[in-house]
């Protein structure tokens, strides 16, 4: 996915990868023009072939740990390449500023996406934004720093840590009413939703799970990347269970609350904290940054609690009615406030 639009005193370019995601997050802007591209080096047949349980055992290992970068390097720039065909009758992009690749594409093909777009437009500021803590990439810090002219995050204390710059992450709230209609207004059939992989988190999912469940509230839980081991509640939780970005969003208006549980280097509101406050919907969080003045209006709507321990959780406010105008977080979420920061930072 291609988003391209005119902003302030550059024109940007944006590279993501989810079309749902991008419409929700980064649409919603004037001057928009989104192109579907699909990319996958696991599509190419060799390196298929070469990964394959089926097959790799008849390759030496050292060879495969040769051959294996190349063919996916190989790959990487017939995909990349295919931007060409894109882009070669698209007068729009001919006086582009700032070229915008989002952190998860770039762990995905590494540096040779940004050596093709520094070679296609030498002129361009290249950056990247992380809309995640950085211990869930494959890639590190200073991969990013390399590679990029500035980097961007949604966490502040990784922003502090690495030299990144904070970006508050976008959500798109009118892109959303178009997406879902009426449903969009959906009468919460759950008091509770968690959505989300376990990651480092699990023990702290679970146990504010079973406080949830002792105090016989309705809940929607979904956890990935858990080992069967680990499964406990199976028959109450769904695990493994893929979802996609528009099923979050259903889920998300279909739960009264939303709990959200930080990762161990995360301190930043994430995704969860925008839905609900644009579909004012609760939010259970450890999100101790919330409690900061920046935040102090969102906290007034009454519709977020922010607990340091199991102990201090209210469990009858979920149960409560909130009502309040979510205007100024509409505009605060929106996709032009977040290119004003990065044109105002380049």
């Amino acid at each position: 996915m291609i988003v391209f639009g005119m902003y302030m005193k550059n024109n940007f370019l944006m590279i993501n990868h989810n079309k749902v995601e991008n419409y929700v997050l980064y649409g919603g802007v004037d001057k928009l023009f989104l192109i579907d591209f699909k990319f996958s080096y696991r599509d190419n047949f060799c390196y298929r072939l070469i990964t394959s349980r089926k097959t790799s055992f008849w390759i030496p290992k050292k060879l495969k740990n040769v051959i294996v970068p190349k063919v996916k390097k190989y790959a990487d720039r017939k995909s990349i390449k295919a931007f060409d065909k894109l882009f070669e009758n698209s007068e729009e992009l001919n006086n582009l500023n700032c070229i915008i690749i989002c952190a998860r594409v770039f762990e995905y093909f590494g540096i040779s996406i940004v050596d093709y777009v520094r070679e296609k437009y030498p002129d361009c500021k290249i950056v990247t934004y992380l809309a995640d803590v950085l211990s869930s990439f494959l890639v590190t810090e200073d991969d990013f720093n390399r590679a990029f002219d500035k980097v961007y995050s949604f966490d502040k204390s990784e922003c502090r840590k690495y030299g990144f710059t904070y970006c508050l992450e976008p959500y798109s709230y009118q892109i959303t009413e178009k997406l879902f209609g009426s449903d969009f207004d959906v009468v919460p059939q759950y008091d509770v939703t968690f959505i989300g992989a376990a990651k480092d988190r699990l023990d702290d999912i679970l146990s504010v799970y079973e406080k949830l469940k002792v105090h016989n509230l309705k809940l929607d839980f979904w956890i990935f990347g858990v080992k069967k081991e680990d499964q406990k509640y199976k028959d109450e939780i769904h695990y493994n269970e893929y979802l996609s970005f528009e099923d979050f969003i259903r889920h998300t208006l279909n739960a009264r609350c939303t709990f959200e549980a930080l990762q161990k280097n995360g301190s930043s509101p994430t995704t969860r904290f925008s839905m609900c406050m644009l579909y004012k919907r609760k939010l259970l969080t450890n999100c101790t940054e919330l409690l900061d003045s920046e935040w102090s209006d969102a906290m007034a709507t009454g519709n977020i609690q922010v607990y340091k321990d199991m102990e201090t959780i209210d469990f009858k406010w979920i149960k409560k009615d909130c009502e309040y105008d979510n205007q100024k977080f509409i505009e605060r979420f929106s996709t032009d406030r977040m290119i004003e920061t990065i044109d105002s930072t380049l």
